[in-house]
């Protein structure tokens, strides 16, 4: 089964009779650049010696970790479409050993009332999805590699787009 299979699944799990046709994985807005900065702080404090790597993985987790804790978001965001619904899913942990098991729902939007705006910045993708209705808006963003197929994603939203 593929990562995305698993992704799939685990959103079916998570929101039962409404049919999954897509997903995708993001992080929240704000996580990549944290990333880099503690990954930079990483390297610095590891000196140049033959641990800097350890350092650079370290200074890249907490950075994103500042930054999750500071928006009160979860490691990763499973965006999951059906016909009808924008889902966005808690993920425990980011990362190829993050579980796709136990999603917990974070916004629920109708597509119907759903507004979608991205943007690229450099290699990264800037996406808001926000409920007309409300006015609630999710903010995430992801890199190019390990989307889940984001492109798609985002293609499939934007020819349906209702909001």
């Amino acid at each position: 089964m593929s990562r995305e299979d698993k992704a799939r699944a685990g959103a079916q799990a998570a929101v039962g009779g409404d049919r999954i046709l897509d997903v995708a994985l993001t992080v929240p807005k704000g996580s990549t650049f944290a990333g880099a900065v503690g990954m930079g702080l990483g390297a610095g404090v590891g000196g140049g010696g033959s641990s800097t790597t350890a350092w650079e993985v370290g200074g890249l987790l907490a950075g994103r970790g500042m930054a999750e804790r500071r928006q009160k978001m979860p490691p990763s965001v499973v965006l999951a479409l059906s016909e009808t619904t924008l889902y966005a899913l808690a993920r425990k942990r980011s990362s190829l050993f993050g579980s796709w098991k136990n999603l917990g729902l974070l916004v629920k939007i109708p597509r119907r009332h759903l507004n979608v705006t991205h943007r690229r910045r450099g290699t990264v993708l800037h996406l808001t999805f926000t409920d007309t209705t409300s006015g609630v808006a999710l903010e995430v963003e992801t890199a190019p590699v390990g989307n889940l197929g984001i492109d798609d994603f985002v293609k499939t939203l934007d020819s349906t787009s209702q909001g």
